[in-house]
């Protein structure tokens, strides 16, 4: 574990950088165990059962020199090219521990060799563009922080805070056998029809914004469930949500309208608000500004008690003034 006094928080808020619509936590339904029963399940669920090829040894012959990108599109398209996860440093200026991290981690040749088959991508996330965003978007409130991307986006891991070289490697290599112990069970849970794993597992990915594989789950899960039933609806909006990550915005669509369907007929305000404004988001990612903004004005008459209502406005004036990434 990284030392609290190793990390600084900082928490900005950033819409457009976070979902609409945020996928419950371990709420008690029907597919959902309590706490202990569901961490008791995913433990036996995740038990390795393939070899982990990603913690192979490596030579020791010095690595070549590291060159960190500061592009996003760049290091996204050199990690599809190379078939290689991406290791993303946010920073900001003013932390004193991303330096540390950078002289005591980063610069020694441990890291560097362990480094040698990932793309690198440093970000300030105080920059008002695509480290701003990336801090949104994935949550990030302690500098420094490193995350683990796939070329898609889909979240592989991260750690934060500073550690000494040899044990800040070991929690990365944690973090890369976590994740393909997660890989390695996603066929089998989606076969199995069982709705609770199903579930817990479809979350998992759901909360890496790994998109194709927690659309994959819901779909599966959704199938299991009464059409119409508060569960049903719940996991639509959840599969609208899955295959916005993944950029299938038909699907999206699609799913996010048998929720909304679902959600009128259950009476179900809470869910009915959280999928209108999914629907502003989806409308926002595929570049529909000015449907984005007609559902935002739609939302604001049809709700006038959302406690969303503050975050609709702040998304709709931003809209209004053009400001970057607010749209497509």
């Amino acid at each position: 574990m990284v030392a609290d006094s190793a990390r600084v928080s900082t928490r900005r808020a950033n819409l457009m950088g976070a979902a609409w619509y945020h996928p419950p936590r371990r709420q008690a339904t029907i597919f959902c165990p309590a706490r202990h029963a569901e961490k008791n399940a995913m433990t036996a669920l995740l038990r390795p059962l393939v070899p982990l090829l990603l913690l192979a040894s490596v030579a020791p012959a010095a690595a070549a020199p590291q060159v960190w990108l500061n592009d996003v599109a760049a290091a996204e398209k050199a990690a599809a090219e190379r078939d290689a996860f991406i290791l993303v440093d946010l920073y900001a200026d003013w932390c004193g521990w991303c330096k540390v991290l950078e002289r005591e981690v980063f610069s020694s040749e441990a890291f560097r060799r362990f480094a040698s088959d990932f793309v690198l991508l440093r970000v300030d996330v105080e920059d008002g563009g695509e480290g701003s965003l990336m801090q949104a978007r994935y949550g990030v409130v302690d500098l420094p922080t490193l995350l683990i991307l796939e070329a898609g986006g889909a979240r592989v891991g991260q750690v934060s805070g500073y550690a000494p070289v040899e044990r800040y490697l070991a929690q990365l290599r944690a973090e890369l056998k976590r994740y393909e112990e997660l890989v390695g069970h996603f066929e089998a849970v989606r076969r199995s029809g069982d709705a609770g794993a199903l579930s817990a597992l479809a979350e998992a990915f759901h909360r890496r914004r790994d998109g194709a594989r927690a659309a994959a789950l819901y779909d599966r899960l959704a199938a299991e469930l009464k059409p119409g039933s508060p569960q049903w609806a719940d996991v639509q909006a959840r599969l609208a949500d899955a295959r916005r990550l993944a950029g299938d915005w038909a699907g999206a669509r699609q799913s996010l309208e048998r929720a909304r369907a679902a959600a009128r007929s259950l009476d179900d305000r809470r869910l009915l608000e959280q999928v209108e404004l999914l629907h502003v988001q989806i409308a926002q990612e595929a570049g529909d500004c000015d449907e984005a903004e007609r559902s935002l004005e739609s939302f604001l008459r049809d709700h006038p008690e959302s406690p969303l209502r503050r975050e609709a406005r702040r998304a709709l004036a931003a809209l209004r003034r053009g400001e970057p990434a607010t749209c497509g």
